[in-house]
C-alpha cells in the first residue's frame, strides 16, 4: 500500500485561507449574539454563515493529481512547449521517475534531480523537510524509481517541482 509522506512542513496559502474562514465564522457567531432581538438581521447573518460553510466545502483545497512519468513529461515538453505548459505548468503533479541525484543541505532543503535524455531537466525541491521525509530519503539512491507530488513550474528548460509529498511504496 502506498503511503504519502509529507516533506514540507506546511502549506501557508491553505493555512491563511483556513484562518480567514475561522475568523469569519467566529465573527458571525458574535454578531448573531449581538442581534438577539432583531430576527431579520439574525437570519441574514445565519444565511451568510451557511454560505461560507458551503463555500468552504466546495473549495476544500483538494487538487486533482496529474499523474505522469518523468520521461513522458520531458518528451511532452521537448515536443510542444506551449501545449505542455498549458497542461502541466502551475499544476499539482504526481511524478514517477528515476533519480539521478539527491542532495540535502544543512538547512534541511531537499533537491532531487531526475534522469533526463533531452534539454529539459526536472528538479524537485522541498524546503525545511520533515524528519520523517529525511529518514525516507536516506533509503533512496541513484537509479531508484520514486513518486513525488507537488506543484510544477517551468523556467526556461528547468521543470521545478515544489514537492509536498513523497510516496512510500
Amino acid at each position: 500500500m502506498n503511503k504519502y509522506i509529507q516533506c514540507m512542513k506546511s502549506n501557508n496559502k491553505n493555512n491563511i485561507r483556513l484562518y480567514t474562514i475561522l475568523f469569519l465564522l467566529c465573527y458571525m457567531v458574535i454578531e448573531i449574539n449581538n442581534y438577539k432581538n432583531n430576527n431579520f438581521l439574525k437570519y441574514v447573518i445565519i444565511i451568510i454563515l451557511i454560505l461560507i460553510l458551503v463555500w468552504c466545502d466546495k473549495f476544500n483545497y483538494k487538487r486533482e493529481d496529474i499523474s505522469v512519468t518523468s520521461y513522458k513529461l520531458l518528451n511532452d515538453y521537448n515536443n510542444d512547449l506551449y501545449k505542455s505548459d498549458k497542461k502541466y505548468n502551475g499544476k499539482y503533479v504526481k511524478l514517477t521517475g528515476e533519480v539521478s541525484k539527491i542532495e540535502v543541505t544543512n538547512e534541511k532543503n531537499l533537491y532531487i534531480l531526475f534522469k533526463s535524455k533531452n534539454d529539459f531537466v526536472i528538479i524537485a525541491n522541498s524546503a525545511s523537510i520533515t524528519n520523517k521525509c529525511l529518514k525516507h530519503i536516506e533509503n533512496i539512491s541513484k537509479d531508484d524509481n520514486i513518486t513525488i507530488c507537488g506543484d510544477l513550474f517551468r523556467e526556461n528548460k528547468e521543470l521545478r517541482i515544489f514537492m509536498w509529498y513523497i510516496l512510500n511504496s
